[in-house]
């Protein structure tokens, strides 16, 4: 999954800045945008799936059904 991936690499640059980071301030500094990017990361993936439950909700209706059936949009299940 592509979270799994994220954490992988965010992860091994967390890892780098450790070890590479000129002093332990520009470091704290580096690993606070990496948290804040991964949090933002985490947060658009939760808001792209609870969109598409609720797209796939809204098309399970009955309601919805019938204008697929009525619009001949009706689609082999």
């Amino acid at each position: 999954m592509n979270s799994q991936n994220f954490n992988t690499h965010r992860a091994k640059l967390e890892q780098l800045v450790h070890t590479h980071a000129p002093s332990d301030h520009v470091a704290s500094a580096m690993l606070q945008h990496i948290k804040h990017m991964a949090a933002a990361m985490q947060a658009e993936e939760a808001e792209a799936t609870t969109r598409l439950h609720h797209a796939h909700t809204a098309h399970r209706t009955p309601a919805a059904r019938i204008r697929q059936f009525i619009l001949g949009e009706a689609r082999v299940a």
